[in-house]
């Protein structure tokens, strides 16, 4: 009997950026008496940090080869060709087409990610090996598209494939993550190893974590006044319905229907940035600027990977809920944040006014943008926001020509960093 082994190690830089994964194979011996491991051939995938994919490695290809260039929805291979994925409405790859119509990879999963036996396997087409044969080259006909559960790249380590959900890993064949949720104090009842609470059906997890440690007392103490002032409110239009019959006046009404809507969006929008692929982070400051009237502060931190808030008191409800709709403008492609005065291209008094109409549905001393505006004077009129027809090229060159930072359709978009 001929025995050897496999196994691989992968590598990520401080900012939690995936380098490479490399496979090392070991040759068992040929016949009785040879010392095993004698051979060794590896396989190295490395990413470049702006969506290029390269192979290399001993024994296999040469090194630093292009393997393919990412980008929202597809790839091009080591052809340029692009391929385009088909998605289920949990988000998973369940087929890849080339631009010319051609079906090159066909995969569909168990509930929790493991892909299922490949039935057109015969078709010359099939599911993502996350370790290719040792024999490939990095070509157009032999590359293995490893995106595939949730969007998420498939590997394989110490023998067990997994996902790359960002904070931790996922190994779909157990159902569970292969580390313990940095939150699950906050979720005592359930297993700190939990995948999706235990229903990836309906739910979906983008990165293994939801906002920061500190920052998710914070927000949920302003969903609990969010549901508080709802109940609240919905008593309120109850009220004012009997009021309308009896003498015909529906402003009260009205006040109670819009601000039941209102609070209704708030916690909607929270959720939104919870299942986010982007992190959150809001932080209580002493001081944030030389001027007394601001009390709340975000921006996009490109060192850190993350959006960050910052106020002066965790009850500052108004301030927490106005520096969040600038953050669900952010993730919506509403808001850009960057170092010029007048917001350009994104940032504008639009976002400014919807920012303080929301502030105030909880902040009873929360000042008005008419009281604050000329603060923002050389702000630019708006309402602006991400073109959704804007090509990939165009929406770099608006981060480049601005120096600022911007999501759009699931993308961080930087200018370059000096």
């Amino acid at each position: 009997m001929s025995m050897g082994y496999t196994k691989s190690k992968g590598s990520w830089d401080a900012l939690g950026n995936h380098l490479s994964t490399s496979y090392e194979t070991a040759v068992a011996p040929a016949s009785a008496g040879m010392r095993p491991g004698r051979t060794r051939r590896t396989f190295v995938r490395a990413y470049s940090g702006d969506g290029h994919v390269l192979c290399g490695g001993a024994g296999n290809s040469a090194a630093d080869t292009l393997e393919m260039i990412r980008f929202a929805g597809g790839y091009f291979d080591a052809n340029l060709v692009p391929h385009y994925y088909i998605t289920d409405y949990l988000g998973s790859n369940i087929a890849v087409i080339r631009s010319d119509g051609t079906l090159v990879q066909s995969t569909s999963y168990y509930p929790y990610g493991e892909p299922h036996r490949d039935p057109a396997a015969s078709a010359g087409f099939g599911i993502s090996d996350p370790e290719p044969p040792m024999s490939a080259t990095t070509s157009a006909s032999t590359f293995f598209n490893p995106y595939l559960y949730g969007g998420k790249e498939y590997i394989r380590r110490d023998g067990l494939r997994e996902y790359i959900y960002g904070a931790r890993m996922c190994v779909p064949s157990e159902t569970r993550f292969n580390s313990m949720d940095e939150l699950c104090e906050l979720r005592p009842w359930e297993s700190p190893y939990l995948f999706c609470g235990g229903n990836p059906v309906r739910y979906v997890d983008p990165t293994g974590l939801v906002f920061t440690r500190r920052a998710t007392p914070i927000v949920e103490a302003l969903e609990q006044q969010s549901y508080k002032r709802l109940i609240e409110s919905i008593s309120k239009i109850v009220s004012g319905l009997c009021s309308y019959i009896l003498s015909g006046n529906k402003e009260r009404m009205k006040e109670s229907i819009n601000a039941t809507k209102a609070y209704v969006r708030t916690i909607n929008e929270v959720e939104s940035l919870k299942s986010s692929q982007t992190v959150y982070d809001i932080e209580v400051k002493n001081s944030i600027s030389d001027d007394k009237e601001i009390k709340g502060a975000s921006n996009y931190k490109w060192r850190a990977r993350k959006f960050k808030i910052e106020v002066l008191d965790d009850k500052a409800y108004g301030w927490i809920a106005h520096e969040l709709k600038h953050a669900y403008q952010f993730e919506t492609g509403k808001l850009s944040t960057g170092t010029k005065d007048d917001g350009v291209p994104f940032y504008d008094k639009d976002d400014e006014k919807e920012a303080y109409a929301r502030g105030q549905l909880f902040g009873e001393n929360m000042p008005t943008f008419s009281e604050n505006e000329a603060g923002y004077g050389d702000l630019q009129n708006g309402p602006k926001q991400v073109d959704p027809k804007a090509s990939d090229a165009e929406l770099q060159k608006l981060a480049n020509d601005h120096n600022a930072w911007f999501k759009a359709n699931g993308k961080i978009y930087s200018p370059p960093i000096k």
